[in-house]
């Protein structure tokens, strides 16, 4: 990993970032096995996948990346980005949505999102051409307030008791 990292960050940084990427078990040497060592931090942190050279960032490494930490998914370059990996990043926690291109938006998908999302929040990434009523019933069930994001077609009396309830 420190080769993957000592190009652009001086090493007080590098320290803390692969403090924070996971702990690798022994001290790192580069040019010997740095895809290896690189995969190694990934594996123990799937935020260290930032920091992964793209050449190295297989679907695999991907996979495991978004399987540890789902915001890993914001790393995963747009090739590797495919339906099943955003559903698991998805079924871990619907905020993950807003890194999900709306190509790959799927009403069901959306859902899955809305339905994994603590905060509710996972709606303002739904495009409005989704936004169907039991969607947004999900996410007001949530959190009352995320009735602003709501589609003034969809606004039925049912939604509206629907926010006041949860708030």
């Amino acid at each position: 990993l420190s080769t993957c990292l000592s190009l652009t960050y001086p090493r007080g940084e590098l320290r803390t970032i692969i403090s924070r990427a996971g702990q690798l078990p022994e001290p790192l040497s580069p040019p010997l096995n740095t895809k290896i060592r690189c995969n190694a931090a990934v594996s123990a942190n799937g935020e260290a996948l930032e920091f992964v050279p793209d050449r190295w960032r297989t679907a695999t490494l991907c996979r495991t990346a978004v399987e540890n930490t789902v915001w890993a998914l914001e790393h995963v370059p747009t090739r590797l980005r495919t339906e099943v990996l955003c559903s698991v990043a998805v079924s871990k926690e619907g905020d993950a949505l807003f890194f999900v291109s709306d190509e790959r938006k799927t009403a069901a998908l959306c859902l899955a999102a809305v339905q994994n999302s603590d905060t509710g929040w996972a709606i303002i990434a739904v495009p409005f051409s989704l936004r169907t009523e039991a969607l947004c019933f999900n996410a007001i069930s949530t959190d009352g307030s995320m009735l602003e994001h709501v589609p003034a077609p969809q606004k039925s009396a049912r939604l509206c008791l629907a926010a006041v309830s949860s708030h």
